[in-house]
């Protein structure tokens, strides 16, 4: 059950291509909340999310004028 040289190089390059043509998953993460990982929440991150609405309204669940 030995293969040959030939064969056994064919399956390292196979093993090889798969390898390649596997992807990592990119995770996209909104800038206002790649800040706050960076600096801290509240100094930094809730002035920021007062200028987007809407990004405000997702994390707070709130309007801004609540």
């Amino acid at each position: 059950m030995y293969e040959s040289s030939d064969e056994e190089e064919a399956l390292t390059l196979l093993a090889i291509e798969a390898v390649k043509n596997v992807r990592k998953k990119r995770i996209w993460i909104h800038d206002i909340n790649q800040e706050k990982l960076k600096h801290g929440e509240f100094h930094t991150f809730m002035p920021d999310l007062r200028k987007d609405e809407k990004r405000f309204y997702i994390y707070l669940r709130m309007s801004i004028e609540s």
